[in-house]
């Protein structure tokens, strides 16, 4: 999913995996607030076009996008699942005056993603505020003395932890830097992290591996 980028809105240029090449304009917003990234077309695809029935009707309003391309001047991005949360239609069909939508999830990346290429077979997931909850140190501090006035740092290699769920490997491994450097000031920072390694036997749809 697309790393917290705080409260902005980007242009983009927005098409549907299919092979109509179809395309609108549209912007991409992020928000530290819920809902936290939500996309807005400025017009609706070409074959979603709808009729002055089907306006007052709502028939052909389509309510879900599976699988949605955005191009940006900040790379990337892969949009599963899109549902519409605020629809605007002006009068006569043929002119949307907005459609928001909201992804289940959002992908960032090189490359836009194809419905095929949207499977795991391996994974690495860190959560927020891991190391604060999971309560483990990877230092050994020895204070000063009067009798010896140097303070020891210490850095122990955590083991790692192996369990198998429901046919996944699940591995929790020590991932904290094994080299510290002098910055700045002469200041060294000392970091700890901590990240769970799945491994599947074989693909599961990426749709599964996030709901689970």
């Amino acid at each position: 999913m697309a790393e917290p980028s705080g409260n902005r809105t980007i242009a983009a240029n927005i098409s549907r995996n299919d092979a109509s090449g179809e395309s609108v304009t549209g912007t991409l917003s992020f928000s530290d607030q819920r809902p936290a990234n939500t996309i807005t077309l400025s017009g609706v695809f070409p074959s979603d076009s709808i009729d002055l029935e089907a306006f007052f009707t709502g028939v052909n309003e389509i309510e879900n996008y599976p699988l949605l391309h955005l191009q940006t001047a900040e790379g990337f991005f892969t949009a599963i699942d899109s549902r519409v949360i605020r629809s605007t239609q002006n009068l006569g069909g043929s002119k949307l005056s907005e459609k928001v939508l909201l992804p289940r999830f959002l992908i960032r990346g090189s490359v836009l993603l194809r419905e095929h290429e949207l499977g795991v077979t391996d994974a690495t997931v860190r959560f927020w505020d891991q190391d604060e909850w999971a309560q483990c140190s990877s230092w050994k501090v020895k204070n000063t003395t009067e009798e010896d006035p140097d303070v020891t740092i210490v850095q122990m290699a955590r083991p790692t932890v192996t369990a198998i769920v429901n046919g996944a490997t699940i591995s929790l491994k020590d991932q904290s830097p094994r080299a510290y450097f002098p910055i700045g000031n002469r200041e060294v920072t000392m970091r700890q992290s901590r990240v769970f390694r799945l491994t599947f036997d074989s693909e599961i749809p990426l749709k599964d591996f996030m709901r689970d």
